[in-house]
């Protein structure tokens, strides 16, 4: 219906209330009409006559246009870690600013930084409480300045959170029972540790698990099934896609590791558990000093001084 054929209507609606007497109630059902809209006609007509029964332009008053200083720090998230959406927003919103995942995509598509991808559905399993089961894997090895490294990742199945370790080459036994010791004294022990069929995880790694003082029970995924370790597999492909190997030390590289760790379980909010992997493991970091550390860690010079200035 016209504009002009919606004020007429409404119109001689109001002409037959004012000028012929007829109630409000009886006019309501011939218009087909709430009382409260009718009164809504009622008041617009009086304020600004005929002209006010005219739908007005639906386009907001005032169209906010994202700060360039913001558009320069999504970029650079974008282009300097090959971030998505969701996790730019989040961790602008955590300390910067508070900017949505559409807020985000639309800057992405107005600079040319965001393809079009098809969605994907997720079916996941989840263990019941936090150091029921850990899943544990190598990820590499890479070749760095250093020689060959591997990623040591072990993941909580129930709250996602991660811990990792660069190792020499492609990793041992030692280098897994070493960190898994580590974060047993600081964590506890977990019920089930769930790895693929690789080298470092057999008989050695059972006789570690099976001693008395730990009891722990290891499961091996089923061969050539990696959806089975799926939790970690997950966190590798963040790390496989966010770690840079051009580190000329291993502390060095260590060092970016664990910012880049903490901005996964402190930052980042998981979309199957809602909520950050460290929120779900009860622990607590000061986020913006997080985020301080991994925008050094990871080169990122506009992320550093916007969290300089917040």
């Amino acid at each position: 219906m016209a504009v002009k054929d919606k004020a007429d209507r409404r119109f001689e609606a109001l002409k037959d209330y004012i000028f012929r007497g007829r109630s409000i109630e009886d006019l309501c059902v011939r218009y087909g009409v709430a009382e409260r809209t009718f009164y809504y006609w009622l008041s617009r007509y009086r304020r600004s006559g005929y002209s006010g029964l005219k739908d007005g332009s639906r386009r907001p008053r005032n169209v906010r246009k994202t700060p360039e200083w913001v558009e320069e720090l999504i970029a650079e998230l974008r282009t300097g870690m090959r971030m998505g959406c969701k996790n730019i927003s989040e961790l602008l919103s955590s300390t910067i600013l508070p900017i949505s995942h559409r807020g985000v995509l639309k800057v992405l598509r107005r600079l040319g930084l965001m393809e079009n991808r098809e969605k994907r559905k997720w079916r996941s399993f989840r263990a019941s409480e936090k150091n029921e089961m850990w899943q544990i894997d190598f990820l590499g090895p890479y070749s760095t300045p250093i020689g060959e490294v591997s990623i040591l990742v072990v993941v909580d199945d129930y709250s996602r959170y991660a811990s990792a370790r660069l190792v020499q080459r492609r990793g041992t036994t030692d280098d897994t029972t070493s960190l898994l010791d580590e974060l047993i004294s600081q964590y506890g022990i977990p019920k089930k540790i769930l790895s693929d069929n690789g080298s470092p995880f057999r008989r050695i790694f059972d006789k570690w698990c099976s001693r008395r003082s730990r009891m722990i029970r290891h499961i091996r995924a089923k061969v050539k099934h990696p959806q089975t370790v799926g939790k970690v597999e997950a966190v590798n492909k963040t790390l496989g896609r966010y770690m840079k190997m051009d580190f000329t030390s291993i502390e060095e590289g260590q060092r970016r590791l664990n910012a880049l760790i903490d901005w996964y379980n402190f930052i980042h909010i998981h979309s199957i558990i809602k909520s950050t992997p460290a929120a779900a493991y009860e622990l607590e970091k000061d986020k913006k000093q997080v985020l301080k550390e991994f925008a050094r860690c990871m080169g990122l010079p506009k992320l550093m001084y916007h969290l300089g200035k917040s």
